[in-house]
C-alpha cells in the first residue's frame, strides 16, 4: 500500500506577536509542521505498520518554506520515506481550493497512490475544507473527522468516523481520502536518530508553474486580526445571603443579556 500523507509549513503560534493595531506580526515566528498533521503522519506510519510492504510518502505545498532544510527533517523524521512538495510564491497564502487543486496535481504526478491521509485543518487557518476538497477533485471515496482506522487490505480501508454523539464505522473502496482527528493517535516525537536519518531521505520540489494544476475562483483575505480583548467586570459578592445571592443573579442576567 502506498499512504501519501500532507501536511503544512506554519508559523510556531507561539511566537507569534499582535500590533497595536491588532494585526498579526509573524517576522520573529520559527516554522513548525502543522500540529494537525503530526497527528496523519501518525496515523499513515501505525497503518503502514500493519501492512507489511507499505510505504508512507509526505507531501506539502508553499513558498519559500517548502525547501527549509529544518522543516524537511522534521517531516521525514516522524518516519516517512520520501518528501514532495510544490514550490510558488502564491501558495503561502493560497485558499483551500487552490491547495486541493495543487494537491490533486502532485498526487497524479506521484502516481499510484493508494489512499491520502490529511489533517483535520491546519494551525493557522483551520478551515478544514482541504482534504473534502481535494478528494472531491480526485473523484475518491472521501471521509473527513476520522478517529480511528480499524482494518485495510488492498482494495478497501475501515475507519470510524466521529459524529454527535455516535460513531460511524465506515468502508471505503481505494484509493480514498481521509481527514483524520487529533484522537486517531499520540504523535511521534523523533529522537535524534530519526532526525540524522531524516537528512538522509531524498526530496523533490516542482514548481508550481511545472504542474498543470486547475485554477479556480477562490477566497481572498482581506485582513486577519486578533480579537479584541474583553474587559473583566471583577465584580465580587462577599456573602451567601438571599441578597447576595440576589445581586449574583442578577449580574449573570445582565452579562448574558
Amino acid at each position: 500500500m502506498k499512504v501519501l500523507v500532507c501536511f503544512k509549513i506554519v508559523h510556531d503560534e507561539n511566537e507569534l506577536a499582535v500590533n497595536p493595531d491588532k494585526t498579526i506580526d509573524d517576522s520573529k515566528a520559527s516554522y513548525v509542521i502543522s500540529p494537525y498533521d503530526c497527528n496523519a503522519v501518525g496515523a499513515a506510519m501505525n497503518l503502514a505498520a500493519l501492512r507489511e510492504g507499505s510505504v508512507v510518502i509526505a507531501a506539502t505545498v508553499g513558498g519559500e518554506r517548502v525547501e527549509n532544510s529544518k522543516m524537511k527533517k522534521s517531516i521525514l523524521s516522524r518516519g516517512p520515506s520520501e518528501l514532495y512538495a510544490v514550490k510558488g510564491d502564491s501558495l503561502d497564502d493560497a485558499d483551500s481550493i487552490t491547495l486541493a487543486s495543487t494537491l490533486k496535481s502532485l498526487i497524479e504526478k506521484i502516481g499510484g497512490v493508494d489512499l491520502v491521509i490529511c489533517g483535520e485543518g491546519s494551525a493557522d487557518v483551520y478551515s478544514q475544507q482541504t482534504g473534502n476538497m481535494l478528494g472531491i477533485l480526485m473523484g475518491l471515496p472521501t471521509v473527513n473527522s476520522v478517529s480511528a482506522i480499524c482494518s485495510a487490505d488492498d482494495h478497501s480501508i475501515c475507519v470510524e468516523r466521529s459524529g454527535g454523539e455516535g460513531v460511524e464505522v465506515l468502508s471505503l473502496s481505494l484509493p480514498a481520502v481521509i481527514s483524520v482527528n487529533s484522537d486517531i493517535c499520540i504523535p511521534k516525537v523523533p529522537s535524534m536518530k530519526d532526525i540524522l536519518a531524516a537528512g538522509k531521505k531524498p526530496s523533490t520540489v516542482y514548481a508550481q508553474d511545472a504542474l498543470d494544476a486547475a485554477k479556480y475562483d477562490g477566497i481572498t483575505a482581506v485582513s486577519v486580526k486578533a480579537p479584541e480583548n474583553t474587559e473583566r467586570k471583577q465584580i465580587v459578592i462577599k456573602g451567601d445571603g438571599e441578597d447576595q445571592v440576589a445581586e449574583f443573579y442578577a449580574n449573570i442576567r445582565k452579562a448574558l443579556a
